[in-house]
């Protein structure tokens, strides 16, 4: 060893010596209360944490339930069945749903009008080869 850790070890090794048991024991009491308010401090801060986040999560989660929620008028392909009611907004949204409806069931008929079951113009050029 270098010089000056030999003689840092010497002091220590003094100083521990002269130490009489009162000593050793201010000392676990200091070093024990530190290591206990340390723990202690840190799992506070981890439960504020973690409650700070949950309250951030639910805030977001809220906000973007609120904009899901809200009425898009040019938006015409995500209307959705809500609980009925008398209002301008159920008047337009059920209005909406109509016209969907109407639009799918006009584009199902479009699909199935060159479609009869007894025709064979769908297999007709499979057949001339």
């Amino acid at each position: 060893m270098s010089e000056v850790a030999e003689t840092w070890v010497d002091t220590w090794m003094a100083k521990l010596v002269n130490y009489d048991y009162k000593h050793f024991i201010r000392l676990v009491i200091i070093v024990g209360g530190y290591l206990l308010l340390r723990n202690i401090a840190s799992r506070e801060l981890a439960k504020k944490q973690l409650a700070a986040q949950v309250e951030k999560d639910k805030r977001d989660k809220e906000e973007k339930r609120s904009k899901d929620l809200i009425d898009k008028p040019d938006d015409a392909a995500t209307a959705e069945t809500t609980s009925f009611g008398w209002g301008k907004k159920t008047r337009r949204r059920v209005k909406r749903q109509q016209e969907l409806f109407e639009n799918a069931l006009e584009e199902a008929k479009r699909r199935n009008q060159g479609l009869d079951p007894d025709s064979d113009a769908d297999i007709e050029e499979l057949l001339e080869e």
